[in-house]
């Protein structure tokens, strides 16, 4: 019982847990620093806390630790980990990598420069601590190496294998990136079984977005894929879940007026393709594919025009080919 009040009364002169978590990110000032090492060289307790704090920034709690938690402060390290991150949930992929790779070596830093200064015999420790940093460092790059693994290594290999493997017939509207012609009409192709490059490649999305629901690179490419497959609902449903900020973008436009070139609403897809345009004038891909719209809609007002600017924007030869013959298609 003794025991207990002791703790009790130890705990009400514990530093807080917004203090603790901005000394964890380093948002502290050189006299809060003195205070807040003091108080650790002496609480057991506090040290505890910080600890989990710092290893919940690269890790999920157990179950254990938060019920452990919970009984020493009042706001979880879940939240104070949240709060510490939310002003980078906006960023891309690679800023995300690089705002994680430097989170990781302030860190470090921090560690190695708070032990230094601990109190105890230095001597005796210092095989120790050096073991603890070589171990931290070990396990920070392996996370990250796994983050990478999970969302950009998936997401690029996806987008390496549909460009790789697929092509696109002449007549039919191009989507955003380095797709090939196939260099003839669909109506020459032969029947083929369901491409298995595209279960590859879905999968492999599909696992990205698990590790990273918000990737719209991962959701676009996925969207691709159901165009490519005639799943017009399923695109339809990842381009509504994408931001405006995104939906801004020229590729993202150029590929939502694909979808619209599918379903036959010339319309739709005459709006999008001239929004591309709109917005970068040197993405050539809306050039073609508004030129195809618009032969399909019978607006022939155009076509030379818009063929003319694509042929000189295109670097490939076999699209610069194929725009050719579909300019000499139609004046014939």
């Amino acid at each position: 019982m003794e025991n207990d009040i002791n703790n009790k009364n130890n705990m009400k002169d514990c530093l807080n847990d917004d203090l603790l978590g901005r000394y964890s990110c380093g948002d502290v000032t050189n006299a809060e620093i003195e205070a807040v090492e003091l108080h650790l060289n002496q609480c057991e307790n506090c040290r505890q806390i910080l600890a989990s704090i710092i290893r919940n920034e690269f890790s999920p709690l157990t179950e254990a630790e938060k019920n452990e938690i919970e009984k020493r402060i009042i706001n979880s390290p879940e939240e104070l980990v949240e709060k510490l991150f939310a002003k980078y949930e906006q960023e891309d992929l690679q800023a995300k990598q690089d705002i994680k790779k430097r989170k990781a070596k302030n860190l470090i830093d921090k560690i190695k420069d708070f032990i230094s200064r601990w109190e105890i015999p230095q001597q005796r420790w210092k095989p120790a601590i050096a073991t603890l940093v070589l171990l931290a460092v070990s396990i920070i790059s392996f996370l990250l190496a796994i983050d990478y693994y999970n969302t950009d290594y998936q997401i690029s290999t996806a987008e390496n294998i549909l460009q790789d493997e697929h092509r696109i017939y002449i007549e039919n509207a191009r989507l955003s990136g380095g797709y090939q012609s196939s260099g003839i009409s669909s109506l020459l192709a032969a029947d083929d079984d369901e491409a298995s490059y595209l279960d590859q490649a879905e999968s492999r999305l599909e696992n990205a977005l698990e590790h990273d629901p918000h990737s719209n690179k991962a959701k676009q490419l996925l969207a691709q894929i159901f165009i490519i497959r005639q799943q017009q609902t399923r695109a339809d449903s990842l381009y509504s879940e994408m931001d405006n900020q995104n939906k801004l973008s020229a590729p993202l436009l150029n590929d939502i007026g694909v979808l619209h070139f599918h379903q036959q609403d010339w319309q739709g897809a005459d709006r999008y393709f001239q929004s591309a345009i709109d917005k970068d004038p040197n993405f050539p891909e809306p050039y073609y594919n508004l030129a195809l719209t618009k032969i399909k809609s019978g607006d022939a007002s155009e076509i030379n025009v818009l063929l003319n600017k694509y042929m000189n924007l295109e670097s490939d030869d076999a699209w610069k080919a194929a725009a050719l013959r579909l300019k000499n298609r139609f004046h014939k």
